[in-house]
């Protein structure tokens, strides 16, 4: 155990739990296994260390061992596989998706409340801006959900599902206008 020099001063059957335990986390299928190992393994370490058979440094510069071992492994598991690309739902200007009537009614409920000045309207204002351009207007903290009335905070929920399922932009269902006319309002963005 390279890294941890304390473990091989450890009586047994104490250096065999501690091999056991970072074999453990080395060696874990999938992501819930290896957190599980390395919280048993953790717990271990403050074990040894109140038991006097490890200092607290080593307890310390073991659990970093371990925490590192837990990374590599926490990377190379297929579960988690090679970085997918990315893929922006909400990026195909191009497209041009039919809005069903509750989805449009909701988006209309929401400019119209984001269009007025209340507590609300700033945070539909966030919402709809995010979606029109987050790098410009900031994006939206799903918190604000809890600022929100019910039926505000539904109407959130059927347009994001729209959102999510077509990839639209504001300026693909003919919205932009609105749109820019409430960045130029919150957030002075022409």
């Amino acid at each position: 155990m390279s890294g941890a020099p304390c473990f091989r001063d450890l009586p047994e059957p104490y250096f065999s739990q501690s091999l056991s335990h970072l074999n453990e986390i080395q060696n874990a299928p999938n992501r819930h296994r290896l957190f599980e190992a390395l919280d048993l393994g953790l717990n271990f370490l403050r074990e040894l260390s109140a038991r006097g058979l490890i200092s607290p440094e080593d307890s310390v510069d073991a659990g970093r061992l371990w925490g590192d071992s837990a990374d590599k492994r926490l990377r190379a598991l297929p579960e988690l596989g090679s970085a997918a690309p990315i893929h922006p739902f909400a990026k195909s200007a191009d497209s041009n998706p039919a809005m069903d009537m509750a989805t449009r009614s909701a988006l209309e409920h929401l400019l119209a409340l984001a269009e007025r000045d209340t507590t609300q309207s700033s945070k539909v204002a966030n919402f709809l801006l995010a979606w029109w351009s987050a790098p410009e207007n900031g994006g939206f903290d799903f918190a604000d959900l809890y600022g929100l009335n019910q039926q505000t905070a539904s109407c959130c929920g059927v347009v994001f599902s729209w959102i999510a399922q077509n990839g639209a932009t504001p300026e693909a269902i003919g919205y932009a206008p609105r749109f820019r006319a409430l960045a130029l309002k919150w957030h002075g963005i022409k």
